[in-house]
Parts: structure tokens; C-alpha cells; sequence
């Protein structure tokens, strides 16, 4: 199953963000041991390594990247997805950039704590929440 992981979703896991920590990190294991493919929008990278170096020191925030990168996979951005972004319907140029990185990277769904913001699109998006108890029925 390829999942695109919205920013927020990792920024739970990372922050330790209360209540969503616990049930990002679950999904996350999934990742871990590839029963998802996990995807991950180059804005959201980005966004992530730039709040890691004013966190923490250049060399962790590194290394934290660097496991991150080896977890997830990274669809191109390209000019076609950057024109579909701004011809799109969404309000926020970062969530149409999202949506077209999960079209680009044909995944199955998105995840997000946020489905409004995504809710024009063509593909399954669902909470950590859903996707864990869907996963957890696959698991028996």
C-alpha cells in the first residue's frame, strides 16, 4: 500500500505531538517494516529539515533527516506538477502541491489529520486514526 504522509502527520511523530503521537508512530512501524510504502511530498522534506536545524544542531537534524529519506521515497516535483498546483481548486498552494505530488507518485491514498483540505481529491485520504485501525485489521 503507498500512502503520501502530509506534513503535519510527520510533525506529530517528530514533536511528539499529543494526541497524535501515539497512532503516527504505530503507522509509522508500518513503514518501518514496509507494509507501507511510505511517500513524502518535497515541500514537506523541506519543511522538516528546515524546523530540525532550528531545533537541533546541524549534525542531528542530519541524521534525522537522513533516516527519514531512507524511510520514504520522494516524488519529482517538475514544472507540470507545479502548473496542476496553481490551476488546481485548493485554496493553499502547499496542499495542492501535496495532492499533486500524491498523483505524480500514483500512491493510494493520503494521510492527514486535516481531510478537508483535500477535499476535491481523486484519492482515498484518510486520518491516522482510520488508517491504523485498517491496518491493524490486515495484520489478523
Amino acid at each position: 500500500m503507498k500512502i503520501l504522509f502530509d506534513t503535519n502527520i510527520l510533525l506529530d511523530l517528530l514533536l511528539m505531538r499529543k494526541p497524535y503521537y501515539e497512532s503516527v508512530a504505530q503507522l509509522i512501524s508500518f513503514v518501518e517494516t514496509r507494509m507501507i510504502e511510505g511517500w513524502l511530498c518535497p515541500n514537506t522534506v523541506s519543511t522538516v529539515h528546515y524546523l530540525l536545524n532550528e531545533a537541533l544542531d546541524k549534525q542531528q537534524a542530519a541524521g534525522h533527516l537522513k533516516t527519514i529519506l531512507s524511510m520514504y521515497r520522494v516524488p519529482e516535483l517538475n514544472q507540470a506538477v507545479f502548473n496542476q498546483a496553481a490551476l488546481g481548486e485548493y485554496s493553499d498552494y502547499d496542499y495542492a502541491l501535496t495532492y499533486q505530488s500524491a498523483l505524480q507518485a500514483d500512491v493510494d491514498g493520503i494521510l492527514t489529520r486535516n481531510r478537508e483540505h483535500y477535499s476535491d481529491s481523486s484519492l482515498p485520504v484518510c486520518t491516522p486514526d482510520k488508517l491504523l485501525a485498517l491496518m491493524n485489521s490486515l495484520e489478523t
